[in-house]
């Protein structure tokens, strides 16, 4: 089952409509790109989106596709398939995840050249595949929820350019993975009466594109989100993050703690100031000096007076939304700036033990402003099978029916992807709060250092992106991993392995690095689980497994 404590099963499908309702909540402002958003810029982005050509490994299927896009989709578009949601044809249509495409465009280096530094930005690409630029190596991806930025300065030429990207099968590779390694890590799959595909354990990739108990098998391929080329001659900036702190129980007075992350790839000694500035508020500014590639700046902003962010029926009806610029400027001049939307409220989770000796253990609730919050919620899966039909307004129409349902809560599955931008956006106006979870499910996953680092880069970069936004209010390490060391056979017949897989992926990499990018919110391990702690300090081991144990 994907859906425990209180959260109702199908958010996604369920609420898809409100005709009964005789009138509607409040439609979310969308900001395209909103993390991140160009301010002035005097940098230069090409943008590859568009079309692109598509073609089979034995070059049998030849059409135009959509970037951002997924091969199924592109096909349909194209007339070459029926719709994959037909009847059988998930099954019928097995053989195009099984094949390996390529996407491939021409394109102007439209004054590139004239930046000391190039680079290409894939925000997401799906899944597995290496990327060329005049038929010279630029890099590989192995995750579907990783931005990549490759360094791609001297690969392009006056005039015309050409891009390919040539994709693995997820399957093929998966297969692989899983054949490599030294023994058998299991996952709950159910292939055969859902018709899926195994080893989606081996690839980060949305585990629920290889079949679940709600939804059908289709494993896309795809450059599933944008792709650009950026050039710059002294530093970019790709990530602006900010973590609220309060500074007392008043609520009024806060520390901003503002990390902004900018990219010099020419090495030592570009040096320029950075300015933040926070709506209503005096702008802060830093002379700082880059070391090579990447450079962490922190500013802290003192606030007060400000209004609180409330969820859904709790307080007052106020959600205030306050903007977060944030602008490097070089000596030689060179402008690179962000902007992103940041809130002011506070979170605490309670786990206090209760005396009860019929049924002792402890207990779980929110206090969001130092109220205690009951949380009427659901969980929430991918909306489609194919992540290019999850628009804004389809998620807004979602978010909106979850306020009608008095709902002040959802959960992002770990079975599915980290939503698009336009789900959190959408929570943030309506004061739906999210329970995140990173995307690992019902299943035990690697441990070796490839893997492990892989899902390092994967934590740092989700959580950069997401952690601006105030509605998520607890990070959670996985859906039913902890109960699930009880499902399988290899793991009852050696448990101390797979507690030490499990505690060495979620306990000591994505906990970690999680809190080294936000520290202003609660670690949860899994969904369900018996809880984070025992003494006080040391993760549990021994009550790993039935998360039903009310001792815990």
């Amino acid at each position: 089952t994907t859906a425990p404590f209180l959260f109702v099963f199908l958010l996604g499908f369920v609420l898809t409509t409100h005709a009964f309702f005789p009138f509607q909540a409040k439609k979310a402002v969308h900001y395209p790109n909103l993390h991140p958003s160009p301010l002035e810029n005097s940098i230069l982005t090409v943008d590859l989106n568009g079309t692109w050509n598509v073609i089979n490994s034995n070059k049998s299927v030849a059409l135009d596709g959509t970037v951002p896009g997924q091969i199924q989709i592109d096909m349909l578009n194209a007339g070459l398939i029926n719709d994959p949601y037909y009847r059988f044809n998930d099954v019928e249509y097995r053989w195009i995840p099984l094949d390996n495409w390529t996407y491939s465009r021409s394109f102007d280096d439209s004054g590139l050249l004239s930046y000391k530094n190039i680079v290409l930005v894939c925000e997401g690409i799906d899944t597995v595949s290496e990327i060329y630029i005049n038929d010279v190596f630029v890099g590989h991806t192995n995750n579907m929820f990783q931005r990549y930025i490759f360094d791609v300065t001297n690969k392009l030429v006056s005039g015309t350019n050409n891009i390919t990207v040539s994709f693995v099968s997820a399957e093929t590779y998966a297969a692989a993975q899983s054949n490599e390694y030294p023994y058998s890590v299991p996952s709950s799959d159910n292939i055969q009466l859902q018709s899926g595909e195994p080893y989606r354990n081996f690839i980060r990739k949305e585990q629920c594109s290889f079949s679940w108990d709600w939804g059908p098998c289709f494993i896309p391929q795809g450059i599933w989100k944008p792709i650009a080329l950026v050039g710059f001659s002294d530093a970019l900036l790709t990530d602006l993050t900010a973590q609220v702190f309060p500074k007392d129980n008043t609520l009024q007075h806060f520390r901003v703690q503002v990390n902004a992350y900018l990219l010099s790839p020419t090495g030592n000694g570009v040096s320029g100031t950075l300015t933040v500035s926070l709506q209503g508020q005096q702008p802060v500014k830093k002379t700082v000096t880059l070391s090579k590639s990447e450079n962490a700046i922190t500013l802290d902003l003192d606030v007060s007076n400000v209004d609180l962010w409330w969820p859904h029926n709790v307080g007052p009806s106020t959600r205030s939304l306050y903007t977060l610029n944030g602008t490097f400027v070089s000596d030689s001049g060179e402008v690179t700036s962000l902007s992103t939307r940041i809130a002011f409220r506070t979170v605490s989770v309670i786990t206090d033990p209760i005396n009860n000796e019929e049924q002792p253990g402890e207990s779980f609730y929110f206090v969001i402003n130092n109220i205690p919050v009951f949380i009427k919620g659901a969980n929430f899966i991918p909306v489609d099978s194919f992540e290019v039909r999850s628009t804004p307004d389809v998620i807004d129409n979602i978010v909106e029916n979850a306020v009608l349902a008095n709902m002040n809560l959802i959960r992002v599955w770990g079975g599915g992807i980290y939503q698009h931008d336009s789900l959190y956006e959408a929570c943030d106006e309506a004061g739906i709060m999210v329970w995140q979870e990173f995307m690992f499910a019902c299943a035990m996953y690697p441990r070796d250092p490839p893997f492990l680092e892989i899902v390092t880069n994967e934590v740092q970069h989700q959580v950069r992106r997401l952690m601006n936004h105030p509605s998520i209010i607890l990070w959670s390490g996985n859906n039913e991993n902890e109960v699930a060391l009880t499902w399988f056979s290899q793991t009852l017949d050696n448990m101390d392995l797979y507690v030490i897989d499990y505690s060495t992926l979620y306990i000591s990499t994505v906990r970690p690095n999680l809190f080294s990018e936000d520290t202003s919110r609660f670690f949860w391990p899994s969904s369900p689980t018996n809880g984070p702690l025992v003494n006080g300090e040391e993760f549990y081991v021994g009550m790993w497994g039935n998360s039903q144990n009310t001792s815990y």
